[in-house]
């Protein structure tokens, strides 16, 4: 993989033109490790409401984090509660 600059914008423009969200991925991960956060989760639904995110199947969730947390975050749904979800 290429590495992205350390320039914000030559980095955001090598993330608009990566070919496949494992590159993207990949290389956001890095780059936040290099900012000193080792771990990340990102989530996305559309089908999210005041009162709910919607059915866990409809989720995007990128993580680096082991997957016996993961299962137990996600499968047990403690992001419902999770201070970056409220």
């Amino acid at each position: 993989m290429i590495q992205p600059s350390k320039s914000m914008r030559n980095y955001l423009h090598f993330l608009s033109n990566c070919q496949s969200i494992e590159t993207r991925w990949e290389a956001h991960v890095a780059r936040m490790d290099d900012y000193g956060f080792d771990r990340l989760i990102y989530g996305f639904t559309r089908y999210s409401s005041s009162s709910s995110l919607g059915d866990p199947e409809g989720f995007i969730l990128l993580t680096n984090h082991d997957k016996a947390y993961t299962d137990v975050f996600v499968g047990e749904q403690h992001y419902a509660q999770a201070p970056m979800v409220n």
